[in-house]
């Protein structure tokens, strides 16, 4: 779906797979970095923006210089609330594996709003929940815990679905450059018939995309779970990636590491007027008389 979206700032283009009703800002599960997110027909949905350099937009006749896109793509609402369920667990063991805590005691700071509001509500949580988390509903109020064991199987078959979808569209190359891919399928289907090349570059694909929102720990699990080793992802994934988070402030002028607001933007449009040297009146010259010399009393 493409849509501009107008909220008290400049045009932005936006290209959905749905309606997107409602914006919010929050940290991104791995950088901290504040991006932006939306919610519309029961999904949650992550806003990237793609920009090249010298662009700009033909829109009902008049010329939009920012001329970038904003993509809103769904995102699993698993990966935002997972580093909240691992500092809520606590530390764990193989004889204490955590705590339980009521889902509304997992969320904290200044997040914890917009996350209740935005992402708790929807009707999928609670049931994904339960794909990484121990559960337990004798209470009011549903108490969660997150299992090592359910989060690191449900990472499998993210990454499996990723490297299926490589699999059949060959897109693992292009993929990889643009920085694009849909995190939103459960279960991967049945893997294709290809070669072992083929399937070791969707795999290393498919899971730096699963990485890029995942903690230090646990990305190493899940890469330890395939055999792989950091080195060579990170290797899989050098190029230039032309889509990146939305800053969260792209709609009030905010500063980003990978994004040039509208703010700086315009500051390095404005040219600053030199300062003006003060006049100084030139020395006469000999015989010389100023105008105001001819009026003063004598």
């Amino acid at each position: 779906r493409l849509a501009v979206v107008d909220m008290a700032v400049p045009l932005r283009l936006f290209i959905s797979q749905g309606s997107v009703s409602t914006f919010f800002s929050a940290n991104h599960p791995r950088t901290g970095v504040r991006v932006q997110f939306g919610v519309g027909g029961g999904r949650l949905f992550e806003v990237q923006c793609v920009t090249q350099p010298r662009c700009s937009w033909l829109w009902a006749e008049h010329v939009q210089q920012d001329g970038r896109i904003f993509i809103a793509s769904p995102i699993d609402p698993l990966f935002i609330l997972l580093p909240y369920l691992a500092e809520a667990r606590g530390a764990s063991s193989s004889e204490h594996r955590g705590l339980f805590k009521p889902l509304s005691d997992i969320l904290h700071g200044e997040d914890a709003t917009a996350l209740e509001t935005h992402v708790l509500t929807l009707s999928s949580t609670i049931q994904l929940l339960r794909g990484i988390c121990d559960v337990n509903d004798k209470y009011d109020e549903p108490m969660v815990r997150l299992s090592d064991e359910k989060m690191l199987s449900w990472l499998r078959r993210k990454t499996q679905a990723l490297q299926h979808h490589f699999a059949i569209s060959g897109a693992h190359g292009n993929a990889v450059e643009n920085g694009s891919a849909n995190l939103g399928e459960q279960f991967a289907p049945e893997p294709s018939v290809d070669t072992p090349k083929q399937q070791g570059d969707e795999l290393l694909a498919a899971l730096g995309f699963v990485a890029e929102y995942l903690r230090p720990s646990q990305q190493q699990a899940l890469f330890a779970s395939f055999g792989v080793s950091a080195d060579s992802i990170a290797e899989k994934r050098q190029g230039p990636i032309k889509l990146t988070p939305a800053a969260e402030t792209y709609s009030q002028g905010g500063a980003s590491p990978d994004i040039e607001n509208d703010d700086n933007r315009n500051a390095k449009k404005q040219k600053v007027a030199p300062a003006k040297k003060p006049k100084t009146t030139p020395a006469l010259k000999p015989g010389q008389r100023t105008m105001a010399s001819f009026f003063t009393k004598r």
